[in-house]
């Protein structure tokens, strides 16, 4: 048996429309979406270790940000 690896999803707050964001063999955390609404600042094991990346929210384009933040609570996209 494999272990799962956390994804990233989207839904409507009615429960509706259920999509799956990325889909990777790796733990995927969203930490903050964008002021416009089009990427996601997300920690993600893809690279081996844990990094900040920013992700399209329709899962392309995914970017290392930063490698080895300490402290993944803190990170905010600036408004």
């Amino acid at each position: 048996m494999t272990a799962a690896n956390f994804g990233i999803y989207r839904i409507k707050v009615d429960g509706t429309g259920l999509q799956q964001i990325t889909n990777v063999p790796a733990d995927d955390f969203v930490q903050d979406w964008s002021p416009t609404g089009d990427w996601l600042a997300a920690f993600s094991t893809r690279s081996g270790s844990l990094a900040l990346w920013g992700i399209r929210v329709d899962g392309s384009e995914p970017t290392t940000i930063s490698a080895g933040t300490a402290q993944p609570d803190a990170v905010r996209w600036k408004r």
